[in-house]
């Protein structure tokens, strides 16, 4: 959000219509979804005609994606800050990281904000071909099949044997 707040520091609440929202990773990090890195690019959505006021000595227009095509729909208030919504921004995010347990990470946290696996499936799209089936050797070709990946790989319950501490050693204790 500072981004936005460096970029159009002189254009008063009023003219701010459509509004700027944060997207990708920025979205889901103020929503609370997901281990969102440090180094995961950040954007902003922003009309055109805000372009004008942008303050481009602070070297941040890299990271705004202007669109003519704004809805309030397209975004909502948390905490008093415009972001994208889930599936729109999940979607920047797995497009932009390779990392599976960040993106599984994400994923789950967006259906437990209410988004549907149907929706999840579809967005999941962007990762086909991208991580190893462990069962079948190959690459997922569908959303659903990354969805069940993410589900087998990463979501499993533990199972009996992952809570013994038969491997338990003195030495590990500090």
């Amino acid at each position: 959000y500072w981004l936005w707040l460096l970029a159009f520091p002189t254009i008063p609440p009023e003219q701010r219509n459509p509004m700027p929202y944060m997207a990708g990773s920025a979205a889901l990090r103020i929503r609370g979804i997901g281990r969102i890195g440090s180094g995961d690019p950040m954007y902003v959505i922003t009309p055109p005609e805000l372009m004008p006021y942008a303050n481009i000595e602070e070297k941040v227009t890299d990271e705004f994606i202007v669109d003519d095509n704004i809805q309030p729909t397209d975004w909502s208030l948390v905490d008093g800050v415009p972001v994208e919504n889930i599936l729109p921004a999940l979607r920047k995010y797995l497009m932009t990281n390779d990392d599976f347990e960040y993106s599984a990470d994400a994923t789950l946290d967006a259906y437990d904000e209410g988004c549907s696996w149907d929706e999840l499936a579809e967005v999941l799209e962007v990762c086909t071909g991208q991580w190893t089936i462990y069962e079948t050797g190959e690459k997922a070709k569908t959303g659903k099949e990354v969805l069940d990946q993410f589900l087998n790989e990463y979501a499993s319950p533990s199972t009996d044997n992952d809570d013994k501490e038969d491997d338990y050693d003195e030495d590990d204790d500090w």
